[in-house]
């Protein structure tokens, strides 16, 4: 949603009556165009500056986002010159998306000087520069070179862009803009996952390219070694009727039999068989491989397409399965899911979409029972026990509404083999299931919830 100069302007004096003589307390970096500032008496909410490419903005967002702030030259720069001064006033350029904060900082002899941190928030052009007292450029996320029409270099002064003359009216939608905002810092969240973990992204991305490729080896492999199963019809030709010189020249003829002339019918025969053999062998191995590869295919696209709507606890798990330099195991084991012991049986659970995940698609295996409530959101639970008695499937039934905080209730009861992954993290699709009816929660249950334990991952 690109800002026009009216909207512009009243975002602008809506955000100096709420910042004006406030210090820049702290600066972070969402992701590389988006950067967030919090100050130091009005602590409501945050001031977000977008340097996005197609959409730049400015808005005062939510108090309580937080994250680890990313390391670059942009936020180097940006802590360097304006951390620490007091926002005295922020201003529109004339019918120009371009806004200027004012800001103002002692230096060590005690005089007081004035800084322009200068946003340009033009589709396509936008640019962040600070600026000196003489509004000479001190930093520019966007530099120029000496040949373009507006120059932007190091030490020279600020001009402004050159004005396009427009006619079109305007309109102002605040509101409108207020609900992107809150949509756009959601987006702008997940783009710093995806930054801060470009190399667990681009890891996934080759392995599946090398497991495509593998497919394709193996398919054309099994299709080469099928055209040589008749092998065996010809080795046995040759082997009944090598007395008929005639036949069998016509029949090698007729089936362009591969044959070595200075070796005899039998001898042909038998090296025929062997490639008949051999053909098997491999149309046998490859179909193995190619359904091992297709499993690994689906992981690695099913892990991929996770980190779409995955928060960091997610990308934090699979940067410890796929990168050489793994994660700490005691930071993976903060983000496992749960199991209480009930009845002498570990019983797994976990409390979000990522712990979900975790345990039924990573941590679970095939012959392990899955447990769910029916038709409504709750956490996955399984039991970590081959052969569960009905006991345990009783006792797994009922951790599922206790979790949920119901008395009763159905409950959906299936073998790992017999789920799969549905479209967004955590559901999950059956193929087939049992439902089991729940009329109390036992009290036992409850009190195992007062002791739970992370599982190790």
């Amino acid at each position: 949603m690109a800002l026009n100069y009216l909207e512009l302007n009243e975002i602008s004096n809506e955000i100096i009556d709420k910042i004006r003589g406030n210090h820049i307390a702290n600066i972070s970096l969402i992701n590389s165009s988006d950067v967030i500032l919090t100050f130091s008496f009005y602590r409501k909410e945050k001031l977000l500056i977008s340097l996005n490419h197609n959409y730049p903005l400015i808005g005062m967002v939510d108090k309580d986002i937080s994250f680890p702030t990313i390391l670059n030259k942009l936020s180097d720069e940006l802590r360097k010159h304006i951390k620490d001064t007091i926002v005295t006033d922020i201003r529109c350029v004339e019918k120009e998306r371009i806004i200027e904060i004012i800001l103002q900082k002692t230096d060590e002899f005690y005089v007081k000087r004035e800084y322009f941190l200068i946003l340009e928030l033009i589709p396509h052009h936008q640019n962040l520069l600070i600026l000196d007292d003489n509004r000479t450029i001190l930093f520019a996320n966007r530099y120029t070179s000496l040949t373009d029409k507006r120059i932007i270099i190091k030490g020279m002064k600020y001009e402004l862009p050159i004005k396009q003359e427009s006619n079109k009216e305007l309109s102002v939608n605040l509101e409108a803009y207020r609900d992107y905002l809150k949509e756009y810092l959601s987006t702008s969240m997940s783009l710093r996952l995806k930054e801060k973990y470009s190399k667990l992204i681009d890891t996934i991305k080759r392995k599946i390219k090398t497991a495509t490729n593998k497919t394709d080896v193996l398919t054309k492999e099994i299709e080469e070694a099928k055209t040589k199963i008749v092998y065996q019809e010809y080795g046995t030709t040759l082997l009944t009727m090598k007395d008929d010189k005639e036949f069998i020249e016509q029949y090698i003829k007729d089936n362009n039999v591969p044959i070595d002339t200075t070796k005899s019918y039998i001898d042909n025969a038998n090296i025929l068989f062997k490639k008949y053999k051999k053909s098997k062998e491999t149309i046998t191995r490859d179909n193995e491989q190619l359904e091992l590869n297709k499993e690994l295919l689906d992981k690695l696209n099913n892990d991929l397409s996770s980190l779409n709507d995955a928060d960091e606890s997610l990308y934090l798990f699979l940067a410890s399965e796929y990168l050489k330099s793994p994660i700490p195991k005691s930071e993976v084991n903060k983000l496992a899911p749960f199991y209480v012991t009930i009845d002498g049986t570990k019983i797994a659970f976990g409390r979000n979409a990522v712990q979900n995940d975790l345990l039924t698609f990573k941590k679970a295996q095939k012959d392990n029972y899955f447990f769910h409530i029916k038709d409504q959101a709750g956490s996955h639970v399984v039991i970590l026990k081959k052969n569960p008695n009905d006991n345990d499937k009783t006792n797994a039934s009922e951790l599922c509404l206790a979790l949920v905080n119901k008395e009763a209730g159905e409950v959906q009861m299936a073998e790992i083999r017999d789920i799969k992954k549905g479209q967004f993290l955590g559901q999950v699709l059956f193929n087939h299931y049992t439902v089991i009816r729940i009329n109390k929660v036992k009290d036992k249950i409850k009190v195992a919830l007062n002791k739970v334990s992370r599982i190790n991952l």
